[in-house]
Formats: structure tokens, sequence, C-alpha cells
């Protein structure tokens, strides 16, 4: 009977660690699917609200945009959003016709709850705010697409967030 349990409790822990997550993929999936293009650089997110004290973060981040020739829907653009220290603080992933997943520091799909601390955290907003889901994506749609589009070393934007304004300042490194 012992063996049994043992047997039962092994055959449950394999099982259970067999189950699959959905992790960031920062690299090539399919054979044919290629880096078309790397860029790097820092950023300055400040949120500024009418009678509050403006708040928000600062650090690095990586772009990669990657295209397949035969599968022209697994194009993808990752953003990889990493601390004043070089520490991942998690990653955007966009493809075509399908809203952005954001993944974690750990590179774990975050649920729609997650989604909204994490945002709520790399904008520097309090978790009280009336700032909806829907606000938050298209922020971060934005925040992507401006980022991706960068071709100053050092460019200036301000987007609407709620009542309040985001000032973004994007610094990209020299390419090499």
């Amino acid at each position: 009977m012992r063996l049994f349990f043992l047997l039962f409790i092994s055959t449950l822990i394999t099982a259970c660690a067999g189950l699959p997550t959905q992790r960031e993929q920062f690299y090539p999936q399919h054979a044919d699917e290629q880096i078309d293009e790397v860029r790097s650089g820092r950023f300055v997110l400040r949120l500024t609200e009418a009678g509050t004290e403006s708040r928000g973060t600062q650090g690095q981040f990586e772009l990669m945009r990657l295209s397949s020739m035969t599968k022209p829907r697994a194009s993808r653009r990752v953003l990889i959003w990493l601390g004043p220290l070089g520490q991942s603080l998690g990653s955007l992933e966009q493809r075509p016709d399908l809203p952005v997943r954001i993944f974690d520091a750990q590179g774990l799909l975050l649920s729609e709850g997650d989604k909204r601390r994490f945002a709520q955290r790399l904008l520097g907003l309090q978790s009280s705010e009336s700032v909806n889901d829907a606000a938050l994506d298209r922020l971060l749609d934005a925040l992507l697409e401006l980022i991706t589009r960068a071709t100053k070393t050092d460019e200036q934007h301000q987007l609407a967030v709620g009542s309040a304004q985001l000032h973004l300042r994007i610094a990209l490194d020299p390419v090499k």
C-alpha cells in the first residue's frame, strides 16, 4: 500500500510538472523566422494629473522585430522593459490582428488582472485611479508603436490617459 501511495504521488508530481505554460519567445520560433531589427535605448515615463504630484519610472528597453516569409501572420514585435540596472521588468509581444500580450519578469503570460497591475506599476499609476482596462491597452499599444517608430536619438511624446498626461522620453542607443 505504501509503495502504491509513493508511485501515485510521484506520478502526480510528474504530471503537474508537465503542464504547459505560455512563455515569452524572444528568439525565432519557426525555421524561416528571422530577426529583422534589434534596437535598444532608454525611456523615462512621467504621469501628471491635475492637483497631484507627477510620478513615473525610467529604465531601458530592447525592441526586436521578427518576421516569417512563409507565415506573415507570425511576424511580431517584442518589447522588453528593463529596469535602471538592467533587470527585466517584463515584455510586450504584438502580432498582427491580435491584442498585445504581456509577460512578467519571469517570462510568464499575465492574466488580465496581472496585466493591469503590470501597466500601473510601469506607468507609476496608483491602483485606486480610474483608468479603465481599454485605456491601458490603448496606451500600451501606443507606447509600443512610438518606440518602434522612433528614429531620432532623443524623442519626447505626450499621451492622454484618462484625465492625466503621460510624458514619454525615448533615447535610442547608437546603431552599431
